[in-house]
């Protein structure tokens, strides 16, 4: 039986027979990626490596009842493992639930691209930092340009798309999104630490570099000829008396607890009294 029959006889069954509309585990593999580090290598029998998150990504899979169901389905078997699934409804967002389990990447399978954009509208606040991922079933360029103007991360198209591909773009995509994870953290942190010596809204580009300068410094101090190497474009170094200049406008701007010393020969430490 041709595979796009068996499909649209499968998925028409659905439609006048469905299922609840709650969310079910689907039974199969976990979602692994290749490791081919030494003593890990695809021939020599050892097992793969976990993907992310641990043991596995978390995925949860919205599917609408359409024709193509069953066929999108068979081939998200092959690479996505327990994954959550959900049915596409009209009377509810369970899908985009968090109450009863997490997930990081978010695909959503169907033809509707109206539909679809919907849901995304729907679930701006909680998709935000999750991946999202479009399925389709022989598409065309147009269809899959307007999926990724909807705001999808990547558009799987499961009728041309080797599962294999699928999955290395699936851990591009991840890397990036937890590359800015790691990067806002990191940006968190650090406005943390220069909010206890001055108002961040009061100091300028060049004064926010000379502090956090000072904050990484491994041996208490920096350097005179550090701090202007820090400052100075490609083509340029600053004089010192600059330098001393932009000491002097920020010294003005800190808190109270909070100053830079000027030592002869050694450089500026940054000293920082915690209150009591």
């Amino acid at each position: 039986m041709p595979v796009m029959e068996k499909a649209y006889r499968e998925s028409s069954a659905e439609l006048w027979n469905p299922r609840p509309a709650e969310a079910r585990l689907h039974p199969s593999r976990p979602l692994r990626a290749p490791d081919n580090s030494p003593g890990n290598h695809p021939d020599s029998g050892a097992s793969e490596s976990a993907f992310a998150f641990g043991d596995r990504l978390r995925v949860r899979y919205l599917t609408f009842n359409d024709i193509t169901k069953a066929v999108r389905g068979d081939w998200l078997d092959t690479f996505a493992g327990d994954y959550e699934l959900h049915v596409y409804s009209d009377s509810g967002t369970h899908y985009l639930s968090l109450a009863g389990s997490n997930f990081d990447v978010f695909i959503v399978g169907g033809g509707d691209v109206a539909r679809r954009t919907k849901v995304l509208r729907a679930g701006e606040v909680i998709l935000r930092g999750r991946v999202k991922i479009a399925l389709v079933w022989d598409s065309d360029p147009q269809r899959r340009a307007r999926l990724l103007s909807a705001g999808f991360d990547d558009v799987f198209d499961a009728g041309r798309m080797h599962a294999e591909e699928a999955l290395a773009r699936l851990r591009a995509i991840w890397r990036r999104y937890d590359a800015r994870r790691r990067h806002e953290s990191a940006e968190l942190y650090e406005n943390e630490m220069l909010e206890g010596i001055c108002d961040l809204r009061a100091i300028n580009k060049r004064e926010r570099l000379i502090l956090t300068t000072l904050l990484k410094a491994e041996n208490g101090f920096v350097s005179y000829f550090t701090m202007q190497n820090v400052l100075s474009d490609y083509y340029e170094m600053i004089s010192l008396g600059s330098l001393r200049v932009s000491m002097t406008h920020l010294r003005k701007k800190m808190r109270a607890g909070a100053r830079i010393v000027s030592r002869s020969n050694m450089g500026y430490p940054l000293i920082v009294k915690r209150p009591e």
